[in-house]
């Protein structure tokens, strides 16, 4: 966690999507059979990117429950991979600047967490079929306010 002039807090969120997010569905047949197949990709992605945005938006909310700050950045960091070395590697799939009154104005018991970015000011790139790609940390001083 960093704290920034001008009480801009900014936190980085080590996101294990892969570890967290099934790659198989389970089923109980009508014969009471247990049937697995693998989760078709875009299913898969999905579910990682709600489950991303909600990691990101329960962190900041988190943090502007106990801090004074107005703006708190939460940057999320999972592996991707960097197609010029052909490697994973961790990078921010997501980074984004919640403010304390827009989070309150927030319904948060029927948003979907990924359409709920779309309040804030955010660095996502995210396609159904290919997942996350690594994008841009938000910069703290772009939100200094200067006096």
């Amino acid at each position: 966690m960093i704290v920034h002039e001008g009480g801009i807090l900014e936190a980085k969120l080590a996101i294990h999507g892969s570890d967290v997010i099934p790659t198989e569905i389970k089923s109980l047949l009508k014969s009471g059979k247990l049937s697995t197949k693998a989760m078709p990709v875009g299913r898969f992605n999905e579910l990682h990117q709600d489950y991303v945005c909600s990691c990101a938006l329960r962190v900041g909310r988190e943090l502007l429950a106990i801090l004074p700050d107005d703006l708190v950045i939460v940057t999320a960091l999972d592996n991707v991979l960097n197609s010029s070395t052909g490697h994973m590697e961790e990078q921010p799939i997501l980074s984004v600047a919640f403010s304390r009154s827009t989070v309150d104005g927030l319904n948060l018991e029927t948003i979907d967490p990924s359409d709920a970015m779309k309040n804030f000011v955010h660095n996502m790139s995210f396609k159904k079929g290919a997942g996350f790609s690594a994008v841009a940390a938000l910069d703290a001083q772009r939100f200094a306010v200067t006096v």
